[in-house]
């Protein structure tokens, strides 16, 4: 049975989305320095909505029925302050929103314990930002979405590239800082490739990497044909990692995990090896 909705409730609803439509449009991607896509040639200057819905924490669905207006149920508050965060919203706008779509459940209390310009649902501003150790999220394809400052000081190369795994098997000064490049880091990266083109023969990006990065390398063609396919194990043994700068290599785990929210992303953090 279709849903009906009253004339008011439709209009809320539209001044809900001019305010998101307005607010998105002004703001600019490089606000955000941690959105790695910043660095490569947009077609936009300002946030997307997949963008917004990143920064906030939520799903790119839920924030697509939100902005239209296509959604009808409350926000929580931990929604809107990621929004209004993400968005840059003035103390006004804040206030309208919460007016709008906000839970009327919440309490003054609620309200005063909810730190301004904090996102309360984040994924990456407090992890990301504050992490000393490089983070990057990327498309099941390895293009990049976002990066913190270490991921820059560490893969200065991430200014050239869009897509991690073409900067690891490609990019020479990446190369450089990677000592056991042609033993373990190929050989891992190429058999993660494989796995990702076996399990979906048709994705354009996918077959575009095979064709680009491991034909135009004799020695990443012959892991092609040699080596097994491997999903994302290329986090559970130590890799040395020499920061640019510095002499001496790193020992480090990288780790690729799913962001729970965002099933399409890989994010992968690199971190020092525990001593044992």
């Amino acid at each position: 049975m279709a849903q009906h909705h009253s004339p008011d409730e439709i209009a809320t609803y539209a001044q809900l989305s001019k305010l998101l439509i307005r607010a998105r449009r002004r703001t600019r991607a490089t606000h955000h320095p941690e959105l790695a896509a910043v660095k490569f040639g947009r077609r936009i200057p300002h946030l997307s909505r997949d963008e917004v819905a990143l920064l906030t924490g939520v799903e790119a669905n839920w924030y697509a029925q939100l902005e239209p207006g296509r959604t009808r149920q409350p926000c929580s508050t931990a929604k809107l302050e990621g929004i209004a965060w993400a968005l840059g919203l003035s103390h006004d706008e804040r206030k309208i929103m919460q007016d709008l779509v906000g839970d009327a459940t919440r309490t003054d209390e609620t309200a005063r314990q909810t730190p301004r310009g904090t996102p309360g649902s984040v994924l990456l501003p407090i992890f990301m930002r504050s992490n000393p150790w490089p983070v990057a999220i990327t498309d099941r394809c390895w293009r990049f979405i976002a990066a913190n400052p270490a991921m820059i000081q560490w893969f200065p190369a991430i200014s050239r590239h869009t897509n991690l795994l073409r900067m690891l098997l490609t990019d020479a000064e990446t190369r450089h800082h990677l000592p056991d490049w042609e033993s373990s880091h190929a050989p891992a990266l190429v058999a993660q490739l494989r796995a990702a083109i076996t399990a979906d023969p048709s994705h354009p990006q996918l077959r575009e990497l095979v064709s680009d990065v491991v034909t135009q390398d004799a020695f990443l063609n012959a892991l092609w044909r040699d080596h097994p396919t491997s999903d994302h194990e290329y986090g559970e043994q130590p890799i040395d990692i020499r920061k640019p700068g510095t002499a001496t290599a790193t020992t480090m785990y990288v780790a690729a995990t799913l962001p729970g929210r965002a099933p399409h992303l890989v994010m992968y953090h690199w971190a020092p090896a525990r001593r044992t």
